[in-house]
Parts: structure tokens; sequence; C-alpha cells
């Protein structure tokens, strides 16, 4: 059996993700500063699907590149956003039956449960992304729909205990000025 094959089988029973990708879902891409991003489509042809990348983050959300459809270096002007403002991306694949989407980020942002994108730090303030367009991690190749973005960085992902320590940061100050001012009044 060929080791992509078992690496598929071991995500598929034991949600597992193969040990090359581990670290695959525990980045965000944010932007970098605040001059304009860009999206240059790379590659698709590992796909067998339709696959149709968006930016998510983006209101309206927009339509960026079709694996089938994209030239190679075609480049796309995304706009300005705010230093540190994530991007998300999505491809929406389709294999002619069906129509499933999958997102850059955290594994909880897909049906499966499963990270569908690799985010490579590039240098020179550009993220690679390639995407993994089957259910349950496919065949785990990311060569689905892959682009880089200008003018951005990875972050990592909060962890859940992060939110709940500026949770608490917050309620501890917001107690404080309350006493202070509770204080100030029976000065009076």
């Amino acid at each position: 059996m060929k080791t992509s094959t078992l690496a598929a089988l071991s995500a598929l029973l034991f949600g597992v993700t193969p040990i090359a990708h581990a670290g695959l879902g525990s980045r965000v891409i944010v932007v970098d500063s605040e001059v304009e991003v860009a999206a240059t489509f790379l590659d698709g042809a590992g796909a067998g699907n339709i696959n149709i990348l968006f930016l998510e983050s983006a209101f309206p959300v927009m339509q960026l590149f079709n694996n089938q459809l994209s030239i190679v270096n075609e480049t796309v002007g995304l706009g300005f956003f705010v230093a540190g403002t994530e991007l998300v991306f999505r491809i929406s694949s389709d294999d002619g039956s069906n129509v499933e989407n999958w997102y850059t980020g955290p594994a909880d942002r897909n049906a499966d449960n499963i990270a569908h994108a690799v985010l490579t730090d590039l240098g020179d303030n550009i993220v690679q992304v390639e995407f993994e367009d089957l259910r349950g991690g496919g065949d785990f190749n990311y060569r689905d729909m892959v682009f880089s973005v200008s003018n951005a960085t990875l972050a990592p992902i909060p962890e859940p205990e992060t939110y709940a320590l500026m949770l608490a940061g917050l309620a501890l100050v917001a107690w404080g000025g309350r006493r202070r001012i509770g204080r100030g009044a029976e000065l009076r």
C-alpha cells in the first residue's frame, strides 16, 4: 500500500494528520502592513475537481481564481486592509455531482474537521497557500489550488487558554475600575 494511501486511511480512521503536515491548520494568514494585498495563481494541476478560490474575509466575498481557467502568474489585487487583519481563503470544490467548501486556518472551519491548506512563509512578506480539495484530506498532495499572497505573514492561532486569560484580565480591570468609582462616591 502506498504511503499516501496509508496516511489518508489513518486520517479517516483515527483523525491523524500525516507527520509531514503536523503543523497544518496551526497558523493563519494576516496582513503585514497597510499597503495593497495581492494574490497570484501558481498551480491547480493536481486537482481532478473544478476549484474556485474566494477571499472570504472581504466584503463582499471576492472570487479570485479557477484552477481550470486561470493562467499561471495571474495576479489579482485584493485591496487594502488594516495590518494584522486575518485573510481567510476558501475553495469551492466541484466534482461534478457535489460541491464542498474548504477554508484556510484551523481544521474546525471545515466540515470534516481537517485542515485543508498548507501555509508557507516564502519571506519578503509572501505566503504560499496550497489547498487539498477532497474530504478527509483526499490524496494529501495539497496541489489542487496553489497561490501566493503578497503583503502577508503567518501568525499562530491563539489557543483557547489565551482567550480565557484575556477575558479574566478584562474582568479584573472592570471590577477594579468599579471599586474605584464606588470608593470615590464613599469619600464625598
